[in-house]
């Protein structure tokens, strides 16, 4: 089973998993003097999905270490939570999340 290790203690930790093989996942919560209470929350971003996501500009000129403005619109949703997964050329992404 595939592991990853977040050892930071922070009120607001995220992992992804770009492009994760199939299988089984476990989510382990160690809590750290006494009890804490935590939430755990999952979701799979797949190719489709629920109404329309677009970024803007389509495509756009980068210099290594300046920031880019993008924006993103997503229509159509229902109520409820929504992840999508927006992937650059060079593998990395960026998770978007509507509560």
């Amino acid at each position: 089973m595939p592991e990853a290790f977040l050892p930071q203690f922070e009120a607001d930790l995220t992992l992804t998993l770009a492009r994760p093989r199939a299988g089984e996942y476990q989510v382990i919560v160690g809590a750290v003097l006494g009890a804490t209470p935590y939430r755990v929350r999952t979701n799979l971003v797949g190719e489709g999905g629920s109404g329309s996501l677009t970024v803007t500009p389509e495509r756009v000129k980068v210099t290594p270490g300046v920031p880019v403005a993008l924006t993103a619109t997503w229509q159509g949703l229902t109520q409820g939570r929504h992840t999508a997964y927006v992937e650059y050329p060079n593998g990395t992404g960026t998770v978007l999340t509507i509560n």
